[in-house]
């Protein structure tokens, strides 16, 4: 990742987090959540700035499916564009899930297929970055894996963080604008 890219977002701004789903433990700048049997995720009580970086520090547990971020989403998590670490399959990936109520409800997976391999080391820590600016987003692990996706479907929303089906720490969870 460019240097130049990673300091011009130097200033953090305040960011509080509700929960939504599962037992969330919320300690300084670190959050944790365990939830083995399904799906637990928190959000940001504010939407995304259009240009920002979002950071953050990430370990799980053996067992863990998927633990990652969820970009632009809102308080029912229906709608969100996903970055996930997938340890059980070494991989990052970058995913959009929308809610089409004309549809009776039905979710449509907006499957970009995206990933990247990773080796994912349980209890190791990961140091996630993800740059958007406006539709461009651009993902970084470890600043040794790059993946680059674009967001045109929800325009606006919040960060969420999520595990699926284990235990995560996420250390450090800052979103920064440019200053």
């Amino acid at each position: 990742m460019p240097e130049t890219v990673d300091g011009a977002f130097a200033k953090p701004l305040i960011v509080h987090f509700d929960k939504i789903a599962g037992d969330w433990k919320h300690r300084g700048s670190s959050l944790s959540c365990t939830s083995p049997y399904g799906f637990a995720g928190c959000i940001t009580r504010d939407d995304l700035p259009d240009q920002c970086k979002i950071s953050a520090t990430i370990s799980f547990s053996e067992q863990t499916q998927g633990i990652g971020f969820m970009l632009r989403t809102e308080n029912t998590l229906d709608d969100a564009y996903y970055v996930t670490l997938e340890p059980q399959r070494d991989r990052i990936t970058f995913r959009g899930y929308i809610m089409q109520s004309e549809e009776g409800g039905k979710t449509f997976p907006y499957e970009v297929e995206l990933e990247r391999p990773v080796n994912l080391v349980p209890d190791r820590p990961y140091e996630i970055k993800v740059f958007i600016d406006g539709s461009i987003c651009e993902i970084y692990v470890d600043e040794n894996i790059a993946m680059s996706a674009r967001m045109y479907d929800i325009p606006k929303g919040k960060l969420g963080l999520f595990v699926n089906q284990g235990s995560a720490q996420f250390s450090d969870v800052t979103i920064s604008i440019r200053g």
